[in-house]
């Protein structure tokens, strides 16, 4: 088992007073057969009105997910996963996704390392202003991709689409990209960006909503 856990505090104080918090941790098991991989990231910031003294929330979500991997040969595996994010300020009052599938490793040596999974995902999202809730099946298409950048930098990065069965012009986007450098054998500086995209939002919301975590984290 491996894994990492990352996070940052903020203040500010004077004309304006602002906090802020953003923490992740994320852990993998491989073996001959299989490969366990889990993560979660979380972040809240408060700002206070100068004007008015009274606090207002500018972000707090959170998300987990997970997927296990069955290897049928060296490079051929099916998998099952699950996500599952709330996000108080884009009014998602929580998303549950839980699909499966098959991916291939295309490479996988501690320099690099590629796969890239199709399959079908449940998709259930819930929205503070909206009454109803969405349940839809979808299409899961997507990649994972991780470089070693010298002896003391590394570059994560994975992508799902899920486009709507019934509608491909209904889809959402997850994304993560992840820039980590190492400060000693433990401990490392990371900074990560969370892309999201979603077509059908909360009402009053954006499609698009990037969240940026910059930190320092131990690895076990």
């Amino acid at each position: 088992m491996a894994g990492s856990v990352s996070g940052a505090l903020g203040l500010t104080t004077g004309n304006t007073e602002t906090s802020t918090i953003t923490a992740s941790a994320s852990a993998s098991r491989r073996s001959e057969r299989d490969r366990i991989t889990a993560e979660g990231d979380i972040a809240k910031s408060r700002a206070k009105d100068p004007d008015t003294g009274n606090n207002r929330t500018t972000e707090d979500w959170w998300r987990i997910r997970g997927q296990y991997d069955y290897f049928l040969s060296k490079k051929l595996f099916g998998f099952v996963n699950g996500r599952y994010e709330q996000d108080q300020v884009a009014l998602l009052d929580r998303r549950a996704i839980f699909g499966g599938g098959v991916g291939y490793q295309w490479i996988e040596t501690p320099q690099t390392a590629f796969s890239t999974n199709i399959g079908l995902a449940d998709l259930f999202e819930k929205y503070e202003n909206q009454p109803a809730t969405d349940n839809k099946l979808s299409l899961q298409a997507g990649y994972n991709f991780t470089q070693q950048l010298g002896k003391n930098a590394k570059f994560l990065h994975d992508l799902t689409w899920y486009p709507r069965l019934e509608d491909f012009g209904d889809f959402s986007d997850l994304s993560t990209a992840e820039l980590r450098a190492n400060l000693t054998k433990t401990m490392f500086a990371n900074f990560k960006v969370i892309f999201n995209y979603d077509e059908t939002p909360a009402l009053g919301r954006e499609k698009a909503d990037v969240k940026y975590l910059l930190g320092v984290g131990l690895n076990f």
